[in-house]
């Protein structure tokens, strides 16, 4: 199945879903955990990509690290921009977005789609499938991320063996 339609699919699977408490005594709804570095391992498994671990191997900060180690010592991985991550992405090769943050960073996929400008960000980012408090397919990376001007979001390109345009429809 093709990258992008596998994560189409995979952002509405249930174990893809935020976990939530309710507060007993406000009973407003909080969320506890998300599954970003699940969605994110599971796509580049999918796609013949073992470097980001099993599902919940990993997360968003180690798969980050990892990500960085892989590039410094050029193991299939590179480092992008915006804009040639949502290039490459729209050749459906496996592009991943993602920034450490404490006590836990957030990782997502870009996917095909156009870049778009950022108010929050003040930059053009690409679009993105996202799994976190709010999943969703085919929305901005500025939907995935806050702002923050001294941890800005990051963009690795896999260079893999997996050939999309091969697959017959």
């Amino acid at each position: 199945m093709r990258l992008d339609k596998f994560a189409r699919q995979a952002v509405a699977w249930q174990q893809n879903q935020p976990e939530k408490r309710q507060d007993r005594v406000t009973g407003e709804w909080e969320i506890v955990v998300t599954h970003c570095n699940r969605f994110v391992s599971l796509c580049a498994n999918e796609v013949g990509c073992k470097d980001l671990g099993a599902p919940d191997e990993w997360l968003a900060n180690q798969m980050i690290s990892r990500l960085d180690q892989m590039v410094e010592r050029h193991f299939l991985w590179r480092s992008c921009s915006a804009e040639h991550a949502q290039s490459e992405a729209n050749r459906f090769k496996l592009v991943v977005a993602g920034r450490k943050n404490e006590p836990h960073g957030h990782v997502c996929l870009v996917v095909a789609g156009e870049l778009g400008w950022s108010k929050k960000h003040g930059i053009d980012l690409p679009t993105v499938a996202n799994v976190g408090a709010d999943n969703f397919y085919g929305r901005l990376a500025s939907f995935a991320f806050s702002y923050k001007a001294e941890n800005p979001i990051k963009f690795w390109v896999w260079d893999g063996p997996y050939k999309p345009e091969a697959e017959v429809k």
